[in-house]
């Protein structure tokens, strides 16, 4: 489903509700730099949000249907979990992670804790260095671990309940 790599620029997206949980300056430091596109999908609303919309090379898709997204996602060479910081952020695993791994496409994602050791985040970036850093991972093969299935989540989360407590 992955697009070939090639050279630069390479196309990241972010889909889904653009809300106040979303740190659009960090979208807009993708945005800026020269080897990004960057793609939106979904519902957005704000200031902000129409700021990074008039960036010079953002496309943005509106709401799209299942089959819309997959195909943009498709597309796309990295998936995006651009959350601030904050205790819904920290409180969720992002089913966008899941959604843009199974299609092949690296995920990179905002230094929210927990996202930089989920399983599926290639590249947590806080800074412009974690920046160059993952623009230049993009020239090594990506490996994804297997995604679990619901059999091995159910059973994660049962042997949880059945230890016994202090």
């Amino acid at each position: 489903h992955l697009p070939a790599l090639g050279k630069p620029p390479w196309r990241a997206i972010s889909s889904g509700a653009q809300f106040e949980w979303i740190d659009f300056s960090w979208l807009k430091r993708l945005a800026a730099h020269p080897s990004l596109r960057l793609e939106i999908a979904g519902p957005g609303r704000g200031a902000e949000f129409s700021e990074l919309l008039a960036i010079p090379g953002v496309t943005y898709h509106g709401t799209c249907s299942h089959s819309v997204l997959k195909d943009r996602i498709d597309s796309c060479h990295i998936g995006l979990v651009p959350f601030l910081n904050s205790p819904l952020t920290q409180a969720v695993d992002p089913i966008k992670a899941y959604e843009f791994a199974a299609r092949g496409l690296r995920v990179w994602a905002t230094p929210v804790p927990g996202l930089n050791s989920h399983p599926f985040v290639q590249e947590t970036i806080g800074t412009g260095e974690d920046l160059e850093r993952a623009i230049s991972s993009l020239a090594i093969p990506l490996l994804l671990p297997e995604i679990p299935s619901w059999e091995q989540r159910w059973n994660s989360v049962i042997s949880c309940l059945r230890q016994p407590t202090a």
